[in-house]
């Protein structure tokens, strides 16, 4: 059996050292949830197929058999995209 013991440990810092300390804390979040929507696709409206996949969690192959059901996408100069609002309105009225 494994035992953690809870360390406490007492850190005073001068008034510039708190300052720098919030913010380099402030810019490791900042930059931490930027990364993550980024790797979610939240910061898009509309996704290629294989990340609306991605999104969606599930396959690449799931996509297109919902596809052929009526999933909502548009071509445009050849490139399909998926709007998230669209498939998401059409993913829920599919629910049983």
């Amino acid at each position: 059996m494994h035992f953690i013991e809870e360390v406490k440990i007492r850190v005073i810092l001068d008034a510039e050292m708190e300052k720098q300390l919030k913010q380099y804390i402030y810019e490791l979040t900042l930059n931490s949830i930027e990364q993550a929507k980024r790797s979610v696709s939240l910061d898009k409206d509309f996704l290629k197929k294989g990340k609306m996949a991605e999104w969606l969690g599930i396959s690449f192959n799931t996509l297109s058999q919902w596809e052929i059901r009526g999933c909502p996408s548009c071509i445009i100069g050849g490139i399909q995209l998926f709007s998230k609002k669209e498939v998401s309105e059409w993913v829920l009225s599919h629910k049983n």
